[in-house]
């Protein structure tokens, strides 16, 4: 996979995997992001509670793509409003478990409910993938890149915009 990666305007109706900031270079939290209001969007991620018990957090926030953690943004398909519904409901009954994963032998992580959540995507029929593990490594090359075009730049300044995944067909007519 080249290196460079299509910087691309936000756009409404699109799915973003989200890279955010963990105060450790080259590590993420990452998040789903259906890109449908202006300047926000619903927000889907994994997080690890008391005793590392992961749930599902759904935050519709009025602002997203201006928050201040954000690293990387990476399109991977466009959910028309009328899937919307299809698309909540199948993240919110995607199991979310503890340890290792389907995936991988790795423990369970946001990264891992992300690649799952894009898989059942798939096999709902909302996404078409190419190559699961190589949009893995195209959003975390996108997380990367951010860190190193300005890793002085104070978080308050930082600003993130999209690119296209090179691994997704069919989603951007």
């Amino acid at each position: 996979m080249s290196q460079q990666l299509e910087t691309i305007p936000w756009e409404l109706n699109s799915l973003y995997i989200l890279l955010s900031d963990r105060g450790w270079p080259g590590t993420f939290h990452w998040a789903l992001f259906l890109h449908d209001t202006d300047r926000g969007g619903s927000i889907y991620r994994a997080v690890s509670g008391a005793e590392g018990v992961w749930r599902l957090e759904v935050e519709n926030s009025p602002n997203a793509i201006d928050s201040k953690d954000l690293m990387a943004a990476l399109k991977i398909g466009v959910i028309k409003p009328e899937f919307f519904k299809m698309f909540d409901q199948g993240l919110q009954e995607l199991p979310i478990k503890r340890g290792q994963t389907q995936r991988s032998a790795d423990n369970f992580s946001c990264r891992e409910w992300v690649m799952e959540a894009v898989t059942e995507l798939e096999q709902m029929g909302l996404l078409e993938i190419q190559n699961l593990s190589g949009l893995e490594n195209e959003a975390r090359t996108a997380g990367l890149m951010s860190h190193f075009r300005n890793p002085e730049a104070e978080s308050s300044h930082r600003q993130t915009y999209p690119v296209r995944s090179k691994l997704t067909k069919g989603c951007f007519t």
